[in-house]
């Protein structure tokens, strides 16, 4: 790098984000230094270049949180955005036909009202979704199993006899 060059031109060479992470053209501190000298201060300025760049370092800290929380937060818009979804999946699950749900699972729908759901926690909600997926899931698989099983139990009671 060119001594002559201005400090700005300088970081420019080295790259932005290499200013945002601290790492600065030691021309900003001699610059500094140069500051104090004409001011007749007693500072020093490597403590001002560390201050600076530890100060930069604890903006980007803030505007990550900042910015982290806003995603995650449950007044986030992915937050607000999945529990819409969630509301309006637990509105169809309680409305669709339930009548060929098995004994065993109908507690999911004669337990339940929608507001009762929609009092629940996301991840309470989510769990009874899986719930009634799995009940749904189950009568396709009990109605086509049971004449494979006969068979199967007679198979196995011909070969033990």
């Amino acid at each position: 790098m060119n001594d002559d060059e201005p400090i700005k031109d300088q970081n420019n060479g080295l790259g932005w984000t290499n200013f945002a992470l601290g790492r600065w053209s030691r021309k900003w501190q001699l610059s500094q230094q140069q500051f104090y000298e004409r001011t007749r201060s007693k500072r020093k300025s490597m403590r001002w270049a560390a201050a600076i760049i530890h100060k930069l370092l604890l903006t980007a800290w803030d505007q990550w949180d900042f910015r982290n929380k806003i995603a995650h937060s449950d007044e986030g818009a992915g937050a607000i955005a999945l529990r819409q979804r969630l509301d309006a999946e637990m509105l169809q699950g309680t409305r669709s036909d339930n009548q060929q749900i098995l004994h065993q699972d109908k507690f999911l729908f004669t337990d339940w009202t929608y507001p009762e759901l929609q009092a629940l926690t996301r991840q309470q909600r989510q769990q009874w979704l899986r719930s009634v997926f799995q009940a749904r899931k189950a009568i396709n698989y009990n109605a086509p199993t049971v004449p494979y099983i006969s068979a199967m139990s007679v198979a196995m009671q011909n070969y033990l006899d």
